[in-house]
This record gives structure tokens, sequence and C-alpha cells, in this order.
């Protein structure tokens, strides 16, 4: 039984069962009968699909090589190995745009159907180190699946034919594609929960935090750039930038304000 096997996350196993089933079908066409198989087989095909798309998507918050190795060889089987990378790569920028917004959301009041932005705006000083806390271990967690996926196949995909043969040699390209589109979905993911958190900074009101709020909000970007760095390499110019402008600018708004107070005090 497909479902049965789709359960017990053999996914290759009930894809063969269905081509399989189809191709012997495909030997007695000329029966009346044989139409209506032949159609509720490519509708169990279409929901087996789409149960391993879904799988696929959650492997984005949390990768399971076990569970990848056995999707990979159900894509290969159907002859779509590189559109179900295509895919996973649409899946992991998805998750980082709803990831941001769900751990924003426990934050604020009132918050459906508000942008990111929006809802930045809303978070109270007295939360933000908090917030941005929790935005950043929710945004990491996404980076560690990748890296982890991104490492699976550095490791496991390297085997290379020297044949001719038409099919080797496709293989080989698709395989290189993949290294390739990985190798570069490291800085895109970067970039994405980069560009995340830089609009979180930028529309929380970070120069109105008190001087202890805003030492924390200091140390979690800096262990983010950190992480950023062993991920792929990026120097987190962007958040760099950000720490060392309003850095300079908080102390000096706060040394202003707190030589006002002493104004104050001595008159």
């Amino acid at each position: 039984d497909v479902a049965e096997l789709v359960e017990k996350k053999e996914y290759f196993e009930a894809v063969d069962l269905i081509l399989k089933s189809r191709k012997a079908a495909a030997k007695h066409r000329e029966f009346a009968c044989i139409s209506d198989l032949t159609a509720r087989l490519q509708d169990t095909l279409d929901l087996t699909e789409e149960k391993l798309d879904s799988v696929l998507s959650s492997l984005c918050y949390n990768f399971d090589a076990n569970v990848f190795r056995k999707l990979r060889k159900a894509y290969t089987l159907l002859g779509k190995t590189q559109s179900a990378m295509e895919q996973l790569h649409m899946y992991y920028s998805s998750s980082i745009n709803e990831t941001s917004m769900n751990s924003l959301r426990e934050y604020i009041k009132n918050n459906t159907d508000m942008k990111f932005q929006d809802m930045c705006n809303n978070i109270q000083p007295n939360k933000a180190p908090n917030c941005l806390l929790k935005l950043s271990e929710n945004l990491f967690l996404i980076m560690k699946s990748y890296y982890l996926l991104y490492n699976w196949h550095m490791k496991y995909d390297t085997e290379e034919t020297s044949s001719n043969n038409a099919l080797d040699i496709e293989k080989n390209v698709s395989r290189e594609y993949i290294r390739q589109k990985l190798k570069a979905g490291l800085s895109r993911i970067w970039l994405d929960v980069q560009s995340k958190v830089s609009i979180f900074l930028k529309n929380s009101g970070i120069e109105d935090y008190p001087f202890e709020k805003f030492v924390q909000i200091l140390g979690v970007l800096r262990k983010l750039t950190q992480i950023a760095e062993v991920f792929c390499g990026d120097k987190s110019d962007v958040l760099q930038d950000f720490i060392k402008t309003n850095s300079v600018v908080y102390i000096k708004n706060y040394h202003r304000g707190r030589m006002e107070e002493l104004k104050l005090f001595l008159e």
C-alpha cells in the first residue's frame, strides 16, 4: 500500500510501486477499465509527490540526513532531483520570512495582517533584546539546517563518472549544478537573515533603549556576525557598520544626557 509506505518514510519504495503499476497497466491499455486505473495511479502519484514536497519543506527547520537521503532517492527515481533542489531553496527562503514573522508575534498585540516592518515598530524597548534573541535563534536553526544540507552534499554527493555515456554526463552536470547552487545558497541565506535582522534594528527604535538593553543588543549582533563568518565566510558588513555607527551615536547621546543630568544636579 502506497500510503503505508509513505507513512513509514519509504518514499523510494512508494514511488517505485506506483511507477511499476503504471507501467504494468500500460501493457493492457486496450481494456476500458485500464483507463480509470491509470487515472487513479496518476492521482496517487500526484498526492505522493505532494507529500514528498511537504516533508522536503520541513527539513528547512530541522535537517535529517536519513530522511533527506530517502527523499533524494525518490526524487531521482522520478527524474526530479534538480527541480527538487530548486524547490528546496524556495522553501528555505519562505521559511526565513515565516520564522521572522512568528518570532515577533508573541511580543506584540494585535499582530494580525501586519507586515514585518510594522511589527518591528511595535516592539516595546524593554522587550526588544529578548525579541531579537528569539528572532536570531530561530533564524540560526534555519542556517544550521542549510549548513548540514550543504555539508551532506559535499560529503556524500561527490561520485563522478568519467564515462562518455550521455546519461552519465547529464548526471555529472546536474550534480555540479546542485553543488554550485548550494554553495551560492550559503550567502543567499545569510543575506536574507541579515536583511531581517537589519529591518528589526532600523525599525525598533534602538536609539531609545536603556543602556543595558543596548549592550545586550550589541552582544547578540556580535554573536550573529561570528556565526555568519563560519557559515559562509561573510564579514557581515551591514551589521558591522550598524554596530559601529549606532554605537558611536548612542554613546554620544547617552553622554549628552548624563551631562545634562549632571548640570541640572549642580544647578
